[in-house]
């Protein structure tokens, strides 16, 4: 299964749960060469499930259910060289599962059904520094599984499983103001489990 790709110039991240791709053995993360179709060389593979992906500057992140990436001790959540695939020393060592994850500037918010990053107690959204690997303050709490982020802006659209977050009633879909941290006043009431989401401007599907 694949879970998740990421496109980067003629790079194509893929992860998931395989451990082929094609003949040649994969285990949960590749790149393949999007001009000629195939593999690359990049193979850090992890020891479980691949749920997703985001691209900083030098390191590519690695949200899912894992506890080595590259052969190094990592708790569902770690990066990676992009170019290389060696493990860097980014470690903030989330307590279960890692389903969703979005970059902007040097914070990466987190969503999944993990109730700890670190030491600290943070119940399925959270987001770290990337520089230390330490959680920030932003901690609203959600009732149940967080499964996709998205980033407008400065709006962080959060989709999943839930009725309360943030100590405030939301029924599995909320966008988040983060200049402040605090819920908006948008409030669609989707009546099921959202498993994904994006933003196109002004609207969100």
């Amino acid at each position: 299964t694949v879970n998740t790709l990421l496109l980067s110039g003629t790079t194509l991240y893929v992860g998931g749960s395989f451990s082929q791709v094609g003949t040649t053995n994969r285990a949960r993360l590749a790149s393949i060469d999007t001009a000629t179709g195939t593999l690359n060389g990049w193979n850090p593979g992890a020891s479980g499930e691949v749920f997703d992906l985001a691209l900083g500057t030098n390191e590519l992140f690695v949200g899912g259910n894992f506890g080595t990436l590259g052969g190094t001790g990592r708790a569902n959540l770690g990066s990676v060289n992009p170019t290389t695939g060696a493990v860097t020393s980014f470690n903030p060592n989330v307590s279960d599962d890692v389903y969703s994850i979005v970059l902007t500037g040097s914070t990466l918010y987190i969503g999944g059904i993990f109730d700890q990053i670190g030491s600290a107690a943070r119940s399925r959204i959270g987001a770290v520094e990337i520089s230390t690997g330490l959680p920030t303050l932003f901690n609203p709490g959600s009732n149940g599984p967080v499964n996709a982020l998205e980033l407008n802006g400065t709006t962080l659209y959060v989709a999943g499983d839930f009725t309360q977050i943030a100590s405030s009633a939301r029924e599995n879909l909320v966008a988040f103001d983060l200049t402040n941290g605090l819920p908006t006043a948008w409030d669609p009431k989707v009546h099921g489990e959202v498993n994904a989401v994006r933003a196109f401007n002004a609207d969100v599907a």
